[in-house]
């Protein structure tokens, strides 16, 4: 018997995770939900088309879904009752501040993550509500912003298991990197990297902390490589100036995203117990080396490495995202380089921020926003 994978959010990432699903093993039905009912019924058409094309026969459906409407949102999850619950919605992409002019555009990018938790938070936060609300028991990916969001929601009782993209991104890059320097299969790599986002944007330009370690066919080769060189190979090619934004989100972000948000959902859906990366799991910052399978997320580290020192290690590299500190009952509180950079760009105060206060902080924000996209002719999102 296959499995069944909700999608919800159709967006430039959901709408890449969801033709790439479609062309999976072990999948037989997709369930796609998104706020948008026409374009979301075109992607969906469009995914099934595709991958029939291809030999891959899958049920694939389509539901219209208003994430604020948690009652719904949740009979519409214990409707469907996935194994596998991924989520790709936000209210805006960080990635649209890049159309802002490039010292304003520099500047929301040195702030880190912190700058997007009002557009990142509210929808996750609504939709592990609905997941509560619906009884279901499914493995539930979050990809927004895993490393901070995923902790801020289970430190006030909910449980997204782990997230995708971010540093898996580097992960994944410094294997293909090794497989081929070393000449060996890619399956023959592992890559026990702990850090967090802001390392994949920002490469060694600054001193995030990390720790990496590569071995190759069981023998550890880490000494054999210049680290920084290899950390920095991908912030390299993402440089602001480098590249229109637009080309960025469409051609390169967002499939190389969705292929590792497929890859953790595959490793779920036919348990196996794959050694990989991920952001965000368990309700842990930053990123880690995980297996996945049916069961969730477990942390694998090297003996070198305490899972208490992980942690620490990603707590002190989030301050690079604008994170200070993330307290007990899931607030985080903005490191003050972030504040004064956030305050300069959109006139927005990025006071400690309750999960509770989710709505009304995107609200702020929306506007402060709006006011400086109107100012330059740049887009924004419309909700």
């Amino acid at each position: 018997m296959g499995k069944t994978v909700m999608i919800i959010g159709l967006g430039g990432l959901g709408g890449w995770v969801l033709e790439q699903l479609a062309r999976c093993q072990g999948i037989s039905r997709i369930v796609a939900a998104d706020k948008r009912e026409d374009p979301g019924r075109c992607k969906l058409e469009a995914a099934a088309f595709g991958a029939s094309e291809q030999g891959f026969k899958k049920r694939m459906e389509f539901f219209p879904v208003n994430l604020y409407d948690i009652d719904g949102t949740a009979e519409l999850i214990h409707q469907v009752k996935p194994d596998v619950l991924y989520s790709a919605a936000v209210l805006q992409s960080f990635w649209l501040a890049q159309y802002l002019p490039a010292e304003l555009a520099a500047k929301n990018l040195k702030a880190g993550g912190a700058v997007g938790l009002p557009f990142q938070v509210p929808l996750p936060y609504k939709l592990m509500q609905a997941v509560k609300k619906s009884n279901v028991d499914c493995i539930v990916l979050n990809n927004s912003f895993p490393d901070v969001i995923n902790v801020m929601l289970w430190r006030n009782g909910f449980r997204p298991n782990f997230g995708a993209g971010n540093s898996d991104l580097l992960s994944e890059r410094i294997r293909w990197i090794v497989c081929h320097k070393e000449d060996v299969p890619l399956e023959e790599v592992v890559v026990y990297l702990v850090t967090c986002h802001q390392i994949v944007m920002l490469g060694t330009s600054v001193d995030i902390p990390y720790y990496l370690r590569i071995v190759v066919s069981g023998l550890d080769v880490t000494s054999k490589y210049d680290l920084k060189e290899l950390i920095g190979s991908h912030a390299n090619r993402l440089k602001p100036q480098a590249m229109d934004p637009e080309m960025r989100m469409a051609l390169i972000n967002n499939p190389y995203i969705a292929a590792s948000a497929v890859k953790n959902i595959n490793a779920v859906v036919n348990d196996t117990r794959q050694l990989t990366h991920a952001p965000g799991p368990n309700g842990m910052p930053g990123g880690y080396p995980v297996r996945l399978g049916a069961q969730g997320a477990e942390v694998v580290l090297p003996d070198d490495l305490t899972l208490d020192q992980a942690v620490q290690l990603n707590s002190k590299a989030l301050k690079w995202d604008g994170v200070e500190d993330i307290t007990e009952d899931g607030t985080v509180i903005v490191t003050e380089e972030a504040r004064e950079l956030i305050r300069e760009v959109y006139g927005y105060e990025a006071s400690p921020f309750k999960l509770e206060e989710a709505d009304d902080r995107a609200e702020e924000m929306k506007a402060c926003y709006q006011r400086l996209a109107k100012k330059y002719n740049v887009p924004f999102a419309q909700y």
